[in-house]
């Protein structure tokens, strides 16, 4: 709650705090701180001890079965399992396909040319298919692109369909339908068609390096041979892919917020470009937006020395009711080392209670890293109180182990609502030093 956050109130502590020449780093900002198994519930037998017990359905492949790509006008076969892993007999009543089904067909045939698993006709109501608890049956799955494509009309792209199973318990219960989502994709036998991944998904916090995957690319023949990225950064922000990026998997950093959008091109072992680029958006800093209260830290790597051997410092962001050993000396709680009340690394996202059980509100500790620099945050998107009556969420930052360094220079900085509303920066932390930056409230 934006309102209930007044001030950041710098700690009066004197044994945890930096040295008097570091003060000056202390300013305000300004601004207020303000198996995939599907019970039934409703049908089921009873067993031995008079309970009632659901059926319960469990479909292999795990959703989405994907039944990779095909160059039309090829086809391609898979085995989806049903399986009973309940305790109770199961019947299904109806298998049905819906969606893009011009491309994804259910084949009924002769169990044997499958060993015996393979459901020989298609379901109803008259003639259901049993399956006993423990027991599985298999459909076969076709999928074969026409060669006109499923949104735009071009010959190559991605289909999907929902395998629907409606099923019920043997005593003749009432049915429910269980959804199970197929896809494929559709190849011109004479283009290749890229794909882009980031592993660290479409939300992210900098500074960090992305990490880029395009090998999910389809060659339709010969195999995918070359690699052009591109990137369109926010408006004031422009970087380029240098040529040793041109590979499958590079990585790429990012130090600036906002939407960073990253686009790939390939080229076949035939000479064949992909005709459109794919893209992934991924906005850097997104939760700073999202969320009513932000603590970051940085510090910068030193050189030398490596990721492996970089000084480790924890951020600690602690909730009101924290209460933990006396590290200040002053015959009086601290709040760090208060579990589950002490947000860091080793308790990343704590059960704080919730105000309000339509939000999301516990925190969330995340760690950023680039070659130069480390960051930790602690995140609380609806922080405890009203207005008029604040409690205070305690911060603090301990330097763990200098890894041979020594101290270590630091920037904190809180966000309410996406806005930085203090700033302690370049504040010199020795090693094993607790310092208490003080209380948001």
């Amino acid at each position: 709650m934006l309102g209930l956050l007044a001030a950041v109130v710098v700690s009066g502590c004197t044994l945890d705090r930096p040295p008097a020449d570091q003060a000056t780093g202390l300013r305000s900002l300004g601004g207020p701180l303000a198996l995939d198994t599907w019970p039934l519930p409703d049908a089921g037998a009873d067993d031995t001890g008079g309970r009632r017990l659901p059926p319960t359905l469990a479909v292999f492949p795990a959703a989405p079965v994907d039944v990779g790509a095909v160059p039309i006008p090829a086809a391609v076969t898979r085995l989806v399992r049903l399986r009973n892993t309940g305790a109770v007999p199961f019947q299904i009543t109806r298998l049905k396909l819906k969606g893009q089904t011009e491309a994804f067909t259910l084949l009924f045939g002769d169990p044997a040319s499958t060993g015996g698993s393979t459901i020989a006709t298609r379901p109803s109501p008259y003639a259901p298919l049993e399956l006993l608890p423990a027991t599985e049956r298999a459909v076969v799955l076709r999928f074969a692109p026409p060669d006109y494509g499923p949104n735009t009309g071009a010959a190559q792209g991605h289909w999907s369909a929902r395998l629907e199973v409606v099923y019920g318990a043997a005593n003749g219960a009432e049915e429910r339908a269980l959804v199970h989502l197929l896809e494929g994709e559709a190849l011109d036998p004479l283009q290749p068609v890229a794909r882009v991944e980031v592993v660290e998904g479409t939300q992210v916090l900098t500074p960090t390096v992305l990490h880029l995957s395009g090998a999910k690319s389809l060659a339709a023949k010969g195999q995918i041979e070359s690699y052009a990225w591109t990137v369109t950064d926010p408006a004031g922000v422009t970087t380029d892919f240098p040529p040793e990026l041109a590979v499958q998997a590079p990585a790429f950093e990012v130090t600036e917020a906002g939407v960073h959008t990253f686009c790939l091109r390939v080229k076949d072992s035939f000479g064949a470009i992909s005709p459109t680029p794919d893209c992934v958006a991924v906005d850097a800093d997104a939760l700073l937006q999202q969320s009513d209260l932000v603590v970051r830290l940085l510090w910068t790597v030193p050189s030398p020395g490596g990721q492996s051997k970089i000084p480790d410092l924890d951020l600690h962001v602690a909730h009101p009711l924290a209460s933990g050993p006396d590290i200040d000396c002053d015959s009086q709680p601290d709040p760090w080392f208060s579990n589950p009340f002490d947000a860091f690394w080793f308790n990343p996202n704590p059960n704080w209670g919730s105000v309000n059980p339509a939000v999301d509100d516990d925190p969330v500790f995340a760690k950023t890293a680039t070659p130069t620099t480390v960051g930790e945050w602690v995140v609380i998107p609806e922080p405890e109180g009203i207005v008029g009556g604040p409690k205070p969420y305690n911060v603090g930052v301990h330097h763990w182990h200098d890894h041979g360094h020594g101290a270590t220079q630091v920037t904190l900085t809180v966000f309410v609502k996406g806005k930085p509303v203090f700033e302690a920066k370049d504040v010199t932390l020795k090693p094993a030093q607790m310092w208490h930056v003080g209380k948001v409230i």
